[in-house]
């Protein structure tokens, strides 16, 4: 199987290759047959390239040692699920995965567009030819997942304590998913800038494929933090890391495009912005992946240093070049029809959104570029601390929280202008929803309240983090920790002992406190160091903690144990969170707003939406 899978990862190479060549020489001479080739050589790239997936995985399961991949990031006591997600713990695994998720999403979106959008079609599949042909590039000549070692192992070096956890199962799929999906939008906006043609169909497609992206990415975004928030070390659920603002920025402004999007399927205008914004995204999802690759910043998230770093550059700043040429010579400039100017209609609502949204995204990717930056251009590295993210995007973000409130009263006190006649048919009409689910449109803006409200919650939570409280000390059997919270409550903690035990690939130290709040028990908190070995008995990494959490919608108690001095003495940390528990509330609401408002539609809408006239767009002499 391994070698099946080396031998199509290259096969996934000239069928990439097959694909942008056919794909653009069909669209240029206008030759079906050509067109119809390159979509065939799509699904067969994101053929090839899962049976490469299935080789890595194969050589993770039987532990083929002789792979630089399995010896790096596995070992012989490792638990057998752990092998698999091994896939991603390492920079070529990692990126193999995402490029299959690339091709297999390029291959969805030209199979299910080949119909309808038929004009589009052949700039669209080699638009995403060309991203997965870069990758496969990439992988073949840069960071080769079947690099075979100058003699095989008897064992590897075992997973890195941190990745051994269930979310790092989850969430990282998730991500690669969200962050590839949203290349399919950026195609159908080049696309729509070698045609010049913008329709009804083009706003669905980019708006289905946004949503597809959006949804994996924002889950994918909310487990992160969790994981974050389970790392002892890493201080918290967000702390502006380099690699957790590569996958937020675009986010940013995939969200912002959401919004300013319904501006254009409403008045016809706001084109330029929104294929830009589609670009652009499309573009930091590759710089991010640059960021993470590079080797050139320091995170728990990063991988070392990878041949394909400056790849990623390159490629970046190709396209951004090219990008900026089309943009600039080939779409038309729609100005802004004086209905949707004044800021407290609607429309000019959602346009200030997407704005403050780009302005956070443009702020986030100054600050995690800048050390790189600065390395550059003065040889030196400098870094831009969490007082800017926060003073910078607290402000950007009080003033977003403040026009989405504006909006809010202005709706309601205009349904509170309503006409005493119309006050009958108006509840007929809340009868007839109640008794019905929603539908259309109504389904999609019960679905983006539901977002809205769990993006509230979340900085609401966020806003409780500077009344964090905490308390340490040493402890032996029998001693007390006593502390107070932000809401004055007294907290004391008495330690109940150290235990110790063994698995298969760790021994473990652990520490029990019995908890009583004013004098109230409140059960056991348990908070555990690791030290992972590998076969020889070896350690792999500095030794492990797992936090002991008692979590409550008003705060959340967060135990670590800091170090065990000797057999009954141990040093450990309590911190007292407020709010903490509304943050994955707020993720969850997120989730179940972006399903209903992804969810397909059974029934026609009750008035079917008012769709913007095509645009043949001028092209500047």
């Amino acid at each position: 199987m391994t070698l099946l899978g080396e031998v199509s990862l290259w096969g996934a190479l000239l069928m990439a290759a097959w694909t942008v060549i056919v794909s653009f020489g069909g669209g240029m001479l206008r030759r079906p047959d050509l067109i119809r080739s390159g979509e065939r050589a799509t699904y067969t790239t994101a053929c090839f390239t899962l049976l490469a997936v299935a080789g890595v995985l194969s050589a993770l399961w039987t532990q083929d040692f002789s792979l630089r991949l399995v010896a790096s990031h596995t070992s012989v006591t490792l638990p057998r699920p752990y092998r698999l997600t091994a896939l991603w713990a390492g920079a070529s695994g990692s990126l193999l995965l995402w490029g299959a998720l690339l091709t297999m999403v390029a291959a969805i979106a030209v199979f299910s567009h080949r119909r309808t959008q038929r004009h589009l079609m052949p700039w669209v599949t080699g638009t995403l030819g060309v991203f997965s042909l870069f990758v496969i590039v990439a992988l073949c000549f840069g960071d080769n997942p079947y690099e075979r070692l100058d003699w095989a192992l008897a064992d590897g070096r075992g997973l890195m304590p941190a990745l051994q956890q269930p979310l790092v199962a989850i969430y990282p799929p998730l991500l690669y998913l969200g962050l590839v999906a949203s290349v399919v939008p950026c195609a159908f906006a080049v696309a729509a800038l070698i045609t010049q043609h913008i329709d009804a169909a083009w706003i669905a497609s980019v708006r289905r494929w946004s949503l597809i992206s959006w949804l994996p990415l924002t889950v994918g975004i909310v487990l992160s933090m969790r994981w974050a928030y389970g790392q002892a070390d890493w201080g918290g659920l967000w702390s502006w890391d380099a690699v957790q603002n590569a996958s937020l920025v675009p986010w940013l402004t995939g969200t912002a495009f959401l919004h300013s999007l319904l501006v254009q399927e409403r008045r016809g205008t706001l084109g330029r912005w929104n294929v830009t914004l589609l670009i652009v995204t499309g573009l930091l999802v590759m710089l991010g992946a640059f960021i993470t690759r590079s080797g050139a910043v320091t995170s728990i998230h990063a991988f070392s240093r990878s041949a394909v770093g400056p790849w990623f550059l390159g490629f970046v700043i190709v396209a951004a070049v090219v990008a900026a040429f089309f943009v600039a010579t080939r779409l038309p400039q729609w100005p802004m029809a004086a209905s949707e100017a004044p800021v407290e209609s609607r429309e000019g609502t959602l346009l200030l959104t997407s704005v403050m949204l780009v302005a956070i995204a443009s702020a986030t990717l100054w600050g995690t570029v800048f050390p790189l930056v600065s390395t550059a251009v003065t040889g030196k590295t400098l870094t831009l601390g969490m007082r800017y993210f926060n003073t910078i995007n607290g402000a950007l973000g009080a003033l977003l929280l403040s026009l989405a409130g504006a909006a809010i009263v202005r709706n309601v006190l205009q349904r509170r202008r309503v006409a005493g006649s119309q006050v009958a048919s108006i509840r007929a009409s809340d009868v007839a929803l109640a008794s019905a689910p929603p539908r259309g449109r109504d389904r999609r803006r019960y679905g983006s309240y539901l977002v809205h409200t769990g993006i509230i919650a979340l900085l609401c939570a966020v806003a409780g983090l500077p009344f964090r409280t905490s308390a340490s000390g040493t402890l032996k059997t029998g001693e007390t920790l006593t502390a107070v919270d932000a809401y004055g409550h007294a907290w004391t903690f008495t330690s109940q002992g150290l235990s110790t035990g063994n698995e298969l690939n760790w021994s473990v130290v652990a520490v029990n406190l019995s908890v009583a709040r004013d004098g109230v028990p409140m059960g056991l908190l348990s908070s555990e160091q690791r030290e992972y070995v590998d076969g020889r008995g070896e350690p792999i990494a500095e030794p492990y903690t797992t936090i002991g959490l008692r979590s409550s919608p008003r705060q959340d108690v967060y135990l670590r144990l800091q170090g065990a001095i000797d057999k009954d003495t141990a040093t450990v940390r309590v911190d007292f969170n407020p709010l903490m528990w509304w943050v994955w509330l707020g993720g969850a609401l997120m989730l179940v707003g972006g399903a209903v408002v992804m969810w397909p539609a059974t029934h026609p809408a009750t008035q079917p939406a008012k769709q913007p006239t095509r645009v043949r767009m001028a092209v500047a002499p």
